[in-house]
């Protein structure tokens, strides 16, 4: 399966080597989706832009693998940083801190790239109400260390991952934000609240694997940790911040995983 993670953070106009909570958010996430119950992405699956994102270039590079039929069967876009919400509803993000010309993109751009790729997009940045001029752009695991080292493990949580993937609808776009319009995306200085409360949920199921198990089988998808997160977020944050989701595959009987529980004894080309 052809697959891509993109892992961007925007520290704002923060000195160089103040360590903020979107710097935890690209470690933990990082991590998450490296372990092998998040997916066991390798290294050469993903891109970690600090600052940097430029999305003209990611869009020319979409483009340029449909237009060769070789488009990602997967992508997982993970974005903490700044954002807001237009008078006419459409989400933004502010990609870099720079200010200049493209710095800014919405949702409807993302999805209009992603069109036709399975896609999950997550959003820890704040939903308040703008009305200024945005500049807009053209276009961990808990096991212990014998499991974790594993190679047929590795291998196992990983086909596992492709498998669930691959059953579910081509172009399905799933996107998720850390907060509701017009509200904020709290920092607690370790992390976004949403990202740490996403991660931790994860986390426990990992932990937790006999009891997940039994109550999911061996797949745990986005949309069921999201909303336990949700409403850890809105108990921190005293009901100031609702974290939703929403997409063309929120309602799917087939949903995008998060968190893979593949069996601890070998089987071999059990998930192929």
């Amino acid at each position: 399966m052809r697959r891509h993670l993109y892992i961007i953070t925007n520290r704002g106009n923060a000195q160089k080597g103040q360590t903020l909570s979107v710097d935890y958010d690209e470690k933990n996430y990082l991590s998450f989706f490296q372990s092998p119950e998040g997916g066991a992405w390798d290294d050469d699956e993903i891109c970690i832009y600090p600052d940097n994102f430029c999305f003209e270039y990611f869009a020319q590079h979409i483009r340029m693998l449909k237009n060769a039929g070789i488009a990602y069967d997967y992508m997982v876009l993970v974005f903490c940083g700044h954002g807001c919400i237009d008078k006419n509803g459409d989400k933004w993000i502010e990609i870099r801190p720079d200010g200049t010309y493209g710095s800014d993109i919405s949702l409807t751009q993302i999805r209009t790239i992603c069109d036709g790729i399975r896609t999950l997009f997550i959003s820890d940045a704040c939903l308040k109400l703008y009305t200024g001029a945005l500049r807009k752009t053209l276009l961990f695991s808990q096991l212990n260390e014998d499991v974790l080292n594993n190679a047929d493990y590795r291998q196992r949580s990983q086909d596992l991952y492709n498998h669930y993937v691959s059953q579910t609808p081509n172009g399905i776009f799933v996107a998720a934000f850390a907060a509701s319009p017009g509200e904020s995306a709290e920092d607690t200085g370790r992390g976004g609240l949403y990202s740490l409360a996403l991660l931790e949920a994860a986390k426990k199921c990992i932990s937790s694997r006999t009891e997940t198990v039994k109550t999911y089988g061996d797949m745990v998808d986005f949309c069921t940790i999201h909303n336990v997160a949700s409403v850890v977020v809105a108990e921190q944050s005293i009901d100031k911040q609702h974290p939703h989701v929403l997409g063309s595959g929120v309602r799917s009987k087939a949903q995008l995983p998060f968190v893979v529980l593949p069996n601890l004894e070998y089987k071999p080309h059990l998930y192929l």
